[in-house]
């Protein structure tokens, strides 16, 4: 229960709270487990096991039949999520290995209840990292959305471009993608000067929607470019927009 408090279930996310998770289940060995709790953990080293085979079984399941299931359940995942999932690799070797250890211990009568599913979890973990802890990634990576959108604003123009209502997620992504610090405009009132032409520091803006101002102060504004960043269904629309004004206040000044 407590990995699955996170509502996006990357790597990234879970890793950190790893090391209390294993305080904790250090804290549960002190203690005695009751008798029912056996078939509980059984159950847990069986369904750990099954999602390996079915890691490991995805190359044999092919892509075609790999959309059209998760179209049939409502999923709908993405072409390069489901190409990395049954396109064969080591990972899925690594994940038929984990299968055969937690099959091992399951069929060994000797290994108490406790440690089976200690290491079983521990074994778990490692294969669906490397299987569908990755595909996870390339569902939710906003990295392929960010450069595209980025390559559309010419380096030497970056400088004069401002950010509102950036998430961290979305000033890290920029930053990591794309080595660009985009400045960030505090309040609405700056936002409508940037629009309207009057700040002298930034002529444009790249707004957030979901973050947004739902009024710009009835500025007539030019969308130069906007992607949508984010997993399906979750996504984050991001638009580059300058003043409709613009190019007629510079003809006017020259």
């Amino acid at each position: 229960a407590v990995l699955t408090i996170s509502a996006t279930k990357r790597d990234l996310y879970l890793l950190p709270v790893l090391p209390a998770f294993a305080l904790m289940c250090a804290g549960v060995l002190d203690s005695a487990i009751p008798r029912w709790s056996r078939l509980f953990l059984t159950a847990w080293c069986v369904l750990c096991s099954a999602a390996l085979v079915i890691c490991a079984y995805l190359p044999l399941l092919g892509y075609s039949r790999l959309t059209g299931l998760s179209q049939s359940l409502g999923l709908n995942i993405t072409q390069n999520t489901a190409l990395f999932l049954t396109t064969w690799a080591p990972r899925h070797a690594l994940a038929a290995l984990c299968f055969v250890v937690c099959f091992f211990l399951l069929l060994r009568a000797r290994v108490s209840g406790l440690l089976r599913t200690m290491v079983i979890t521990a074994v778990a973990f490692v294969g669906l990292f490397a299987v569908a802890g990755k595909a996870v990634d390339i569902e939710k990576s906003t990295g392929s959305a960010i450069r595209s959108f980025a390559e559309r604003i010419a380096v030497s123009r970056r400088n004069s471009v401002a950010g509102w209502g950036f998430s961290e997620t979305m000033r890290g992504s920029l930053y990591y993608y794309c080595d660009w610090r985009v400045s960030q405009v505090g309040s609405q009132q700056r936002l409508q000067e940037i629009l309207s032409g009057k700040d002298k520091t930034f002529d444009s803006v790249i707004v957030s929607a979901e973050f947004g101002p739902a009024d710009l102060g009835g500025i007539p504004v030019e969308s130069l470019a906007e992607t949508l960043i984010g997993p399906r269904g979750h996504e984050r629309k991001l638009v580059w927009m300058q003043s409709l004004r613009r190019d007629e206040r510079r003809d006017e000044r020259k």
